[in-house]
């Protein structure tokens, strides 16, 4: 179930072109929600954790997001993504894949990916990129499964089927960067500090299907991560 809003709109002005309480933060060093097209010229391996804060009635959680990617040369990455719930649920962890992909035709780079979910009932996630925008399809889960990407239909009690990826990353300096995307439920806001090796970034995520899913008083949308490259 699509759904144009007003923050959707914004970030298609902002980008100029034609990653919930559950789905959370996309580990990925190009996005915050979103992954991004990622150029790169030798192997590289990046560790990733992000913390975020929030109420689940009256009671104070954390969701805690850990990930490894390695990229391989200028083609392809695989990743490994897990989540850990402060005090109730410890879900199975994913992989991911990604594969940059250049069209000579047009001169326009592509990046097709998959989001493999092995939590029960989940559903998987394939998609593709160019520049800032994307588009993508859930499948393979369970009635009630959850998805890293899109909202949720509360009619059929599952993620959307369809959903759009969009982002947007300005330097401010050469070491700080400010950037905004929607993952087709979660509108999220950014900052990134690069220092040498580690990278800090903070975040806003606004509210979205999945806290009204899980009846998440998120008191603090604030979320805090770091990221290393070797």
């Amino acid at each position: 179930m699509f759904r144009i809003t007003y923050l959707t709109l914004v970030i298609l002005l902002i980008s100029g072109t034609a990653v919930s309480g559950y789905n959370g933060i996309f580990p990925d060093r190009s996005g915050f929600l979103v992954p991004g097209n990622s150029y790169f010229t030798h192997e590289k391996t990046d560790l990733l954790f992000n913390i975020r804060p929030f109420k689940q009635g009256t009671s104070s959680e954390y969701i805690y997001d850990f990930g490894v990617v390695f990229r391989n040369n200028s083609l392809m990455e695989t990743g490994f993504h897990k989540k850990f719930f402060s005090n109730y649920d410890d879900p199975n962890p994913a992989l991911m894949f990604k594969f940059n992909i250049f069209d000579k035709l047009y001169y326009k780079n592509y990046l097709l990916g998959f989001y493999i979910d092995f939590e029960s009932g989940n559903y998987n996630s394939a998609y593709i990129m160019t520049e800032n925008i994307g588009v993508g399809v859930n499948f393979g889960g369970k009635t009630g499964g959850n998805a890293i990407f899109g909202g949720y239909n509360f009619q059929e009690n599952k993620p959307d089927t369809f959903y759009i990826l969009l982002k947007y990353e300005h330097h401010l300096s050469e070491k700080t960067f400010f950037g905004v995307d929607f993952n087709g439920d979660n509108f999220g806001l950014y900052m990134k500090f690069a220092q040498e090796n580690l990278n800090f970034t903070i975040g806003y995520i606004a509210e979205n299907d999945y806290d009204k899913k899980y009846n998440t008083i998120d008191l603090n949308r604030i979320t805090f991560g770091v990221h290393s490259e070797y």
